[in-house]
């Protein structure tokens, strides 16, 4: 599937959360029930189900260099950037401080 940043999905099989498979509601899709973050690890990455507080997949590379398309990475990293300093600026000019 072709997404308007031109990034092609290139998934061939999706994981989930075996149990979040067995609670889904009839009529909902995987993909609609899904509460999963994912992010690197000091050895490679993991899948965590937020519905459970559980591990769905942790991937070790081994030490390996591997390639990337983070195309979106860098737009995304800048909106989220701005945002938490409106969000600041907006607590300072409110007058709280953290």
């Amino acid at each position: 599937m072709k997404t308007d940043k031109g990034v092609d999905n290139k998934i061939v099989q999706f994981l989930h959360c075996a149990k979040c498979l067995k609670e889904i509601p009839k009529g909902v899709s995987p993909m609609d029930w899904a509460r999963n973050q994912f992010g690197w690890t000091l050895k490679g990455f993991q899948i965590w189900c937020n519905r459970h507080e559980m591990n769905v997949g942790a991937f070790d590379l081994q030490g390996n260099k591997v390639g990337y398309d983070m195309t979106t990475m860098a737009e995304d990293r800048f909106t989220i950037k701005n945002r938490q300093e409106e969000l600041k600026d907006s607590k300072l000019q409110k007058g709280e401080q953290k």
